[in-house]
């Protein structure tokens, strides 16, 4: 009876856990959201490089962010594996001539699962030796003991890397940091590749007839060698991080559940009493080998407690043995040159520790607020009546601002990125990759390609009208073209594409039509809007975070409904330009171009304008044209307020706006006081200068300064 009264108090806590972990992200939904999302990011980051570059990028996104198996406690990397052009063959025979071709090659003592990369000759195909006492001529070459000319592993880093680790170099960036892999594809397959489908197993959630599918998935080589090496520096690692994010996107409800306490229990418990000797690699290792040997039925919700002790004590025993098999080659040690005999001593009394426990250590989980959340809902193992487990308000703000993270560090610089790629190489040019890659692309990338086509259609409308005005030829059929680009942007975001239409319209003197277009975009201005520029990404308001997640947006969603992005004019614009954002496109007008970043300052050419204001902006000018003193009075006010209050990007552009306005109010003192404001927030690169200037011209020429 007692058996039978603790198996169903585990039972109910497992459900318990369950829920508070639902609540944190790790549900069906979420996770196919950020499957979706960072998949998207992934291959639109391919598509715009190879535009960029004209190479074809091959890059991929693993690790948990990708695959779900994280929270916001858990601070989870990315890891980004960007393939090098080498080739990897097994046969020499292989070798196609004028590639980066080499030779996977082992010696007697090489450790299971690593291989040195051995020169081939590019145009005679053979694998390349040295004569004694010679040297290679080029640093990524080196001589093995064998006198092979060989590939050697540190070459390959980011200079900039703040930490090496593994294969991996850690590049930090905001919040979230990314492990960036530089690898080589494996060419050839054998069937030793997928030997490991072959295996007995008692859970049918891999078939052996699946080989063919496995095979078209990518193998790569990563520059780390075996620690026990003598040849570390020459040797490569065999990676299937490829086939291991197709197992995880595999895993139901409870085995990802499983896997994350896993993580929190290494977080909080394992690594302060023995460092970082247990991976999150580990625990998906350890988590696969116990799928295979399970049945279905056994990883279900109520069983959850039971599947984690079951991971517990499978890790306590690989850990006596000092023997973890890596998944996919069973020969291969992966807790080598993790643990020595002390750290094994230590990390088998932490876990012992823990399963005596009978999950009484769950409550003392910090990540997330997990432990706290379940403490109030249990009591000593005893189910509180009526208990309605949640996770606290303080820990849902902190997933929140975790999901900002992603959105701020990955998801909409993705987009902003590859908007401001594109201005640069043309929108001709960009149009025809964009549809291009909707021709050939999923469905999820088809979301990020819309946003990013809407966008360009307002641009190319713009300089069409710039076009057109400049050579007086703004006849019935050019308005009709331009007037369909710029409508098909408006629905880029929620206010860009909007806008650029009202300035069209004000350019041409459509005050009325103008007006209408400010009072739409106006009520759209919700409160749960950012403002965002492309070239300058920022935090996002809490009310964004917690619109996008409760309703589970795509990025187009997002865009439409969300984001404000900050207005761009290109020089090609400058005829539809209204006159002080014509001033912006010459900011740079006397500086050295060499003291310029082409990575951070490439848009010093444009004019890039917050929405907020820009809209009072052209409200004002709007109502000064129709002659509405009040509603042009109500728009100079809002236009200040929204420069003192709003969280702008471009400050010295807004403030030069303003300036342009009070002079037209004729106010040329005040107005002056606003440029030199602007001045003092960016001294350098500012198009104020000009503005003054005009202003001591005019003043020269005994003229009324406006």
């Amino acid at each position: 009876m007692a058996d039978r009264a603790k198996s169903e108090t585990i039972s109910k806590i497992s459900v318990i856990v369950m829920k508070l972990l639902h609540q944190i992200g790790i549900n069906k939904k979420r996770r196919k959201w950020r499957r979706s999302m960072w998949t998207q990011h992934e291959t639109l980051m391919k598509l715009i490089y190879t535009h960029e570059t004209g190479i074809n990028l091959q890059m991929f996104i693993f690790g948990s962010q990708i695959e779900g198996s994280t929270t916001e406690g858990l601070e989870s990397d990315i890891d980004q594996v960007v393939l090098e052009n080498i080739f990897a063959i097994r046969n020499i025979q292989d070798a196609v001539p004028g590639t980066r071709t080499c030779l996977m090659v082992r010696d007697e003592d090489t450790h299971p699962g690593y291989y040195k990369l051995q020169h081939v000759d590019p145009f005679y195909r053979e694998a390349m030796h040295a004569n004694p006492f010679e040297s290679v001529p080029y640093q990524h070459l080196a001589i093995d003991r064998h006198h092979r000319i060989v590939l050697n592993n540190y070459f390959f880093f980011y200079s900039d890397a703040t930490e090496i680790h593994g294969p991996a170099a850690t590049l930090t960036k905001g919040y979230l940091t990314e492990d960036c892999i530089i690898a080589a594809r494996v060419a050839t397959r054998t069937q030793e590749d997928i030997s490991w489908l072959s295996r007995p197993r008692q859970n049918t959630w891999i078939t052996q007839n699946e080989s063919e599918y496995f095979l078209e998935k990518e193998l790569f080589l990563v520059p780390v060698g075996n620690p026990l090496s003598s040849e570390r520096h020459l040797e490569w690692r065999l990676s299937f991080t490829a086939i291991e994010r197709e197992l995880m996107w595999r895993l139901n409800n409870t085995q990802i559940a499983c896997c994350v306490l896993m993580k929190m229990i290494n977080k909080c418990f394992i690594t302060p009493a023995v460092g970082k000797c247990v991976s999150s690699y580990h625990c998906k290792t350890l988590l696969f080998y116990l799928i295979d040997n399970t049945d279905v039925g056994f990883w279900k919700p109520n069983n959850l407690l039971t599947c984690l002790n079951l991971m517990l004590k499978t890790l306590s025993l690989w850990v006596e043995s000092g023997f973890c098999p890596n998944y996919f080659i069973t020969n291969e040690n992966i807790f080598l040159g993790k643990l020595d005999g002390q750290l094994r001593t230590r990390l088998h009394s932490v876990l012992v520790h823990l399963i005596d426990q009978d999950f009484k250590y769950l409550t003392q989980i910090g990540c997330d607020g997990l432990g706290q959340a379940l403490s109030e809902a249990c009591s000593e193992h005893h189910i509180q009546p009526n208990a309605k487990p949640s996770i606290s308000e303080m820990f849902q703000g902190r997933n929140d601002r975790g999901f900002q993270s992603h959105l701020t560090s990955a998801f909409v610089p993705g987009i902003t990125f590859s908007y401001t790629t594109l201005l640069r190489f043309g929108e001709t040019s960009a149009l025809k990759t964009l549809n291009q890659g909707y021709q050939t692309c999923s469905t999820v990338l088809q979301d990020s390609l819309s946003v990013l086509t809407t966008l360009l259609c307002s641009h190319i409308g713009s300089q069409l009208a710039s076009s057109c005005i400049a050579t007086n030829s703004m006849n019935c059929r050019n308005m009709e073209i331009v007037h369909m680009f710029l409508l098909i942007g408006i629905n880029s975001d929620v206010t860009a594409g909007s806008l650029k239409l009202a300035g069209f319209y004000l350019k041409l003197g459509y005050a009325s039509l103008a007006e209408e277009v400010l009072n739409a975009v106006e009520q759209h201005f919700r409160h749960f809007v950012s403002d965002v520029s492309p070239v300058d990404p920022m935090s996002f308001k809490n009310e964004t975070i917690r619109m996008v997640i409760s309703e589970e947006m795509t990025m187009d969603q997002t865009f439409k409904s969300c984001i404000a992005l900050s207005v761009i004019y290109l020089p090609s614009e400058i005829h539809c330009t209204l006159p002080p954002l014509c001033y912006e496109m010459f900011r740079s007008v006397g500086a050295d171009p060499d003291l310029r970043d082409p990575h951070e300052d490439y848009w010093y050419d444009w004019a890039v304008v917050d929405a907020r204001p820009y809209m009072y902006f052209l409200q004002y000018q709007t109502y000064s044209t129709l002659g509405t003193e009040t509603h042009r009075t109500v728009a100079l006010q809002n236009l200040t307020w929204s420069i003192t209050q709003e969280r702008i990007i471009h400050t010295e552009t807004c403030l030069n706006l303003l300036s342009y306005c009070l002079r037209q109010e004729g106010l040329p003192n005040l107005a002056l006081e606003h440029l030199l404001l602007s001045l003092q927030v960016k001294p350098e690169h500012n198009a104020a200068v000009w503005q003054i200037f005009d202003m001591l011209t005019q003043l020269h020429n005994n003229q009324t300064v406006f």
